[in-house]
């Protein structure tokens, strides 16, 4: 049963393919009951573990695909992927890629105004996204987290979700 009201939600992760990983579920039931869903990608996930057989055609270029069909079979309304290089998870971040800057490199009010601007056209309700510490501490998921600590100039939201919490786990 949905709520008399949709509303809109937008989830922020650091990669494509986190959304599936992460909030899926999540995703596809708030589609479902009629909310508007809008997801957003911070990097291009160039630097994720995988086959090496996308070498050839690029990873960045696959998982925007990805990212956009997984968005389709979840019944997410509106993808859009900030374009940031992947920081990777390695103790050393790579040089930038020509014409892109690693994630990790752009100042945190940068990102958090261009999240802001999706937020304000969309008159988002619940934003979804990591814990302050990343989720699990990758560099990426890290910074998606500051870039969405609320700004001044944000609009407010109904909700304010984190995954990941690491405060509710075993050990």
């Amino acid at each position: 049963m949905g709520l008399a009201m949709p509303l809109t939600l937008l989830a922020f992760h650091a990669h494509p393919d986190d959304e599936a990983i992460l909030t899926g579920g999540t995703l596809a039931r708030a589609a479902a009951a009629g909310h508007r869903v809008v997801l957003v990608t911070a990097t291009d996930g160039a630097l994720g573990l995988t086959s090496s057989r996308y070498a050839a055609q690029g990873l960045a270029s696959v998982r925007a695909a990805e990212v956009r069909e997984s968005a389709r079979l979840l019944g997410v309304s509106r993808v859009e992927q900030l374009g940031y290089a992947d920081s990777g998870l390695g103790p050393v971040t790579l040089d930038d890629p020509p014409g892109q800057v690693r994630f990790v490199r752009v100042p945190v009010a940068e990102a958090a105004e261009r999240l802001a601007a999706i937020l304000r056209e969309e008159s988002v309700d619940t934003l979804l996204t990591y814990d302050v510490n990343g989720g699990y501490g990758h560099p990426t998921t890290c910074r998606s987290t500051g870039s969405v600590r609320p700004q001044p100039n944000w609009p407010r939201h109904q909700g304010y979700w984190r995954l990941l919490s690491r405060s509710g786990w075993p050990g």
